[in-house]
């Protein structure tokens, strides 16, 4: 735990990122740990230069695929658009047409993840 009660986690990547927020939904219990998450991961924007994010591909999937989670607020969501350089004003009508989208990157609801793995192994190669 930190001075301030909040735990430090490892250095997140995107796919943990959209691992862990996708696990925990809207799940109460994981309030806090979310929270967590998400401050650290915006926190990850600012070790990179603006224009050096603009042009990562992990950094810019990850701000509009955060826009795209039903599970963050509205405000927040924002926040990570204007991290890859859109106005709160962009920012805002990014995330009320991303609403809209059944998904962009990553399907956030109605996904069987155990059907998914069961049928990923399935597939694979060497098996």
């Amino acid at each position: 735990m930190l001075e301030d009660g909040k735990s430090k986690l490892p250095k997140l990547n995107a796919i943990a990122v959209i691992t862990l927020l996708y696990y925990m939904g809207f799940k109460k219990d994981f309030e806090d740990l979310k929270q967590t998450i998400l401050d650290q991961t915006l926190k990850s924007y600012e070790t990179i230069s603006p224009n050096r994010i603009k042009i990562s591909a992990e950094y810019v999937i990850l701000a509009l695929d955060l826009a795209a989670c039903p599970y963050i607020k509205r405000s927040i969501r924002i926040k990570f658009l204007q991290k890859i350089g859109l106005s709160r004003p962009e920012g805002g009508i990014v995330v009320d047409y991303l609403k809209k989208q059944k998904f962009l990157y990553t399907k956030w609801t109605g996904v069987n993840v155990t059907k998914e793995l069961n049928a990923k192994i399935s597939q694979e190669v060497y098996s």
